[in-house]
This record gives C-alpha cells, sequence and structure tokens, in this order.
C-alpha cells in the first residue's frame, strides 16, 4: 500500500498540504514497515509564497499515478477533502509530528 504525506522539510508531518513544500510518498509492505520512501516537491501546494491567497496550479493526478491510498496530513479544506474523495483517497488527520508513530495506526 501507498501513503502520503504533506511536510515542510521533507521527514515531519506538516499542517496545510496546500502550504507544505514536499510530498512524501512512502509504499509500505503487508505489516505497515515502509519498503521505500521518496520525497517530491509538493505538487498540491496552491498558495502563492505561503500566503493565503490560491495559485490554482495543483496536480493531483501525481496521486493517482502514484496509486496513493492513504494521504495523511494535520489539517486541510473542504475543496481538498472533496479532491481525495474523488479519487478514492483516504483521507487521515492526525496531530502527531512523527510519521512511524501515525502509520501503525493507518
Amino acid at each position: 500500500m501507498k501513503v502520503a504525506y504533506s511536510s515542510m522539510d521533507g521527514v515531519k508531518i506538516s499542517g496545510h498540504p496546500g502550504r507544505a513544500k514536499y510530498l512524501v510518498i512512502i509504499e509500505l509492505d503487508e505489516n505497515k514497515n515502509i519498503k521505500s520512501q521518496r520525497v517530491l516537491e509538493n505538487p498540491l501546494n496552491h498558495h502563492k509564497d505561503g500566503g493565503r491567497e490560491h495559485s490554482g496550479h495543483q496536480r493531483w493526478e501525481v496521486l493517482e499515478e502514484e496509486n496513493i491510498k492513504v494521504f495523511i496530513t494535520k489539517r486541510c479544506g473542504e475543496g481538498f477533502k472533496n479532491n481525495l474523495r474523488k479519487r478514492n483517497i483516504k483521507l487521515f488527520l492526525t496531530k502527531e509530528n512523527n510519521i512511524d508513530s501515525v502509520l501503525k495506526d493507518i
């Protein structure tokens, strides 16, 4: 199974995925152990210069191309939730920073 999460540093889970610098994609084995991990420039970042204004330049197809099943983040808006729902991607909201402590709960 593949999961993705938003991150400002490529390691810790960040808040709003539309402002995060990176998207981390993890492939898990059947026991939820990490098989592989990649850090990408965030194609879902849609806030101009980290502000509140939307740019509208998200690339949702990356999640489909990567066959992401679960997206992990700290918070997101209704538009983000709807876009995940359309793609049958489960949203997992957490208060944790450490991905290892979250993986066992998804």
